[in-house]
């Protein structure tokens, strides 16, 4: 369950990632129209924007899925002590 959840999430990012460029795009080709430099500095600052955003979608992904796996972690190891101890884990 969780490889599922951060696969998905990792898919989800990297939609939002390529909506974003293609965005930037569209905006730097409407700003060329204007003037060359704003069309350019629109694209680069697009760009950066975008690669700041997704990667701490990134990051954010990566503590998550390093929380589920101390939680998980932690269960199991309750559960072999409880086992270890003879204690019911059910209750």
């Amino acid at each position: 369950m969780r490889d599922f959840l951060v696969r998905s999430l990792n898919k989800i990012i990297w939609l939002v990632f390529i909506a974003m460029i293609i965005g930037t795009i569209a905006g730097a080709l409407i700003a060329l129209s204007q003037h060359i430099v704003l069309g350019v500095l629109v694209f680069f600052g697009g760009l950066l924007l975008s690669m700041f955003i997704a990667g701490s979608f990134f990051v954010a992904t990566g503590i998550y899925e390093l929380c589920l796996g101390i939680y998980n972690n932690t269960a199991c190891s309750a559960d072999a002590l409880e086992a270890l101890a003879g204690v019911d884990p059910a209750g």
